[in-house]
């Protein structure tokens, strides 16, 4: 039995009760000597009570989150999808910000020539040759948002592709691309910074903080959060969004990576997932000129009903500068 094996069974084997003088006894007939077991026990024993301590700390803030989501789920506007006219920004931060609610909005485009935009328009703008960035994935039923499958483009290329049913190769232009696609759309940006009555922060160009999403019919963002408050805004096409609130996350199995849900997509098997049933989603569908607020944490699963042009905006004038130590640790 290698260090590490040994590590692993002792530890599994206090978790599960055995005591300690038990496993003494079976080390010492398997070879170990006593000097060695009482060692590798001591720090076991020590490693666990840390541990312990962990999950209880954890537990307490797991319950917590479930009796906050508990009383929220008393409030009418906690699930319930209402699409209104983009407010001012004021109001924004006092109704939807600061209290970590989402908001779908509409009239959101009016005063910005990006209302304008098509996959034929922004042929125009960028240029059929200019080389851009997606991501692809052949035969991918989920979208891997993680950018594991990019690869360079003809921009006409990319629009053509778009024009029909998904192609061989399923693509995406996404965050993703953010680093290799800034300058390409940069000039683009002039035509969305007009919302409302001053939302953005123009000079806030750090990465992602306003990230182009132009893709096919069926292009599927897969179930994760965001550590920055989003605004999704649609500019062209349908998209389809499922939400959870961020309270809900007690809910959520995101072992595999930080910010994503273990199975990706939507529809889950309960039995192996139970936890998941206590899960409301919220159903939300946004068109041209509307935008979707995600809060920061909450989880969203994103489809596109049909060819989609949309921008994801963290730029918002005056926010995310507190969300430094979630970025850190995420």
């Amino acid at each position: 039995m290698t260090n590490t094996s040994l590590k692993q069974w002792i530890a599994t084997s206090l978790q599960n009760g055995h005591q300690i003088a038990k496993l003494q006894d079976i080390l010492i007939k398997t070879g170990f000597t006593k000097e060695e077991v009482e060692k590798e026990l001591a720090n076991s024993v020590a490693y666990l009570e840390i541990l312990d301590k962990m999950h209880a700390k954890l537990f307490r803030r797991e319950a917590l989150l479930k009796t906050l989501d508990y009383h929220l789920r008393g409030l009418p506007t906690y699930l319930k999808a209402e699409k209104v006219k983009l407010p001012p920004f004021k109001q924004f931060l006092e109704e939807y910000y600061y209290p970590n609610r989402f908001g779908v909005f509409s009239n959101v485009l009016d005063n910005c020539e990006a209302k304008h935009w098509t996959p034929a328009t922004l042929l125009d703008k960028v240029g059929a040759d200019t080389t851009v960035q997606m991501q692809y994935g052949k035969g991918n039923d989920v979208f891997d948002m993680y950018g594991k499958d990019i690869k360079p483009i003809k921009f006409g290329d990319f629009i053509s592709a778009m024009g029909g049913a998904i192609p061989a190769e399923y693509l995406y232009i996404t965050a993703n691309n953010y680093d290799f696609n800034h300058s390409v759309f940069a000039p683009l940006r002039k035509e969305i910074e007009d919302i409302g009555d001053g939302y953005f922060a123009p000079e806030d160009t750090d990465r992602n903080k306003q990230a182009f999403y132009i893709g096919p019919k069926d292009t599927v963002s897969m179930l994760h959060y965001d550590v920055l408050d989003i605004l999704l805004i649609q500019v062209y096409g349908r998209k389809h969004i499922r939400l959870i609130p961020a309270m809900q996350v007690p809910y959520m199995y995101n072992n595999k990576h930080p910010r994503s849900c273990d199975f990706g997509t939507w529809g889950p098997n309960l039995e192996q997932y139970p936890d998941f049933s206590n899960v409301t989603p919220i159903e939300v569908e946004i068109g041209p000129g509307d935008a979707l607020f995600i809060p920061v944490g909450w989880w969203h699963h994103i489809t596109s009903l049909s060819a989609t042009i949309s921008v994801s905006c963290a730029n918002l004038k005056g926010s995310n500068a507190s969300h430094a130590t979630l970025t850190q640790i995420l």
